[in-house]
């Protein structure tokens, strides 16, 4: 098999999965310490919003991924507002911290290995 050492870390990967299962834990957790307030929090809700957070954050696509999670909504409208501001919250921050998202990954590493071997030429 071809080892290639440029692809994307697994660890990487399952980013959604992972996401969606600390929301749910911590809106479990926000749901107990704020029944005081009288609030009725559903832990799915936050499982989609951060799902719509890692998708858009991991695709440099926060439209697409508003309207994906709002479409798996049969009342998504109460939604809309929460999602659209994670998401482009998420974008924001993302572009931030990478240079690069899930399909320019590839395009990024080769730009490097570029000009590497041009700085190194020159000298």
């Amino acid at each position: 098999m071809d080892q290639r050492k440029d692809h994307l870390p697994l660890f990487k990967i399952p980013s959604h999965f992972i996401n969606g299962f600390l929301t749910v834990i911590f809106a479990g957790s926000t749901g107990v310490e704020v029944s005081t307030l009288n609030m009725d929090l559903i832990p799915l809700n936050f499982a989609l919003i951060g799902a719509a957070a890692t998708l858009s954050a991991s695709l440099y696509a926060p439209f697409t991924s508003v309207v994906l999670i709002y479409n798996l909504l049969p009342s998504g409208y109460q939604l809309f507002l929460p999602i659209l501001v994670c998401c482009f919250i998420s974008f924001i921050v993302a572009k931030l911290i990478l240079p690069y998202n899930v399909y320019t990954y590839d395009f990024y590493l080769s730009s490097r290995r570029l000009k590497k071997k041009k700085s190194t030429s020159k000298s």
